[in-house]
């Protein structure tokens, strides 16, 4: 087996360091630090730390194969018309996006448990959705959707891969 390349190991761990970075701002937000910094702040160490990795060594031409997902999903966005679909207030992307709000600092509605004193969906994705929001300040997230779809999809073309 050769010795994987730095930007392998980048799309092989994007996926789970990005479920990790939402946890911990979840796990910020639950102990009352969350606030529309705290995401950011996480967000920008995130993004430096695999910049420095990824772009501390060569990329080999074999890495060009990582770009083919994302300029085929960039390529599907811009056919299809993802935009214009409208979605009920009670989906799972109400659930998350007003979740993403609570942990951004951005708004103190409480998302509807069902009668239930739990959550019952995992923290991970609105942690991660917590980031663009505080970001932009928006309503509704636009990219991390899309990034978390390329991330996804490595992980996918990963496993077919190695069979």
């Amino acid at each position: 087996m050769t010795k994987a390349s730095r930007l392998t190991k980048v799309t092989l761990y994007a996926l789970p360091f990005t479920l990790i970075y939402g946890w911990i701002n979840h796990l910020f937000w639950m102990v009352g630090f969350g606030n529309r910094y705290t995401p950011v702040l996480f967000l920008a160490g995130l993004v430096f730390a695999s910049m420095w990795y990824l772009f501390s060594e060569n990329w080999k031409k074999a890495d060009v194969r990582w770009l083919l997902v994302p300029i085929a999903w960039a390529i599907t966005v811009i056919l299809l018309p993802w935009r214009t679909f409208t979605s009920s207030s009670h989906n799972d992307v109400h659930y998350h996006i007003l979740q993403a709000k609570n942990i951004a600092g951005l708004s103190e509605a409480v998302p509807p448990h069902q009668g239930l004193d739990f959550l019952f969906r995992p923290p991970m994705v609105p942690g991660v959705y917590a980031g663009e929001l505080s970001i932009t300040g928006s309503d509704w997230v636009h990219l991390t959707h899309l990034i978390l779809t390329i991330f996804a999809i490595w992980q996918v073309q990963h496993l077919a891969e190695r069979w």
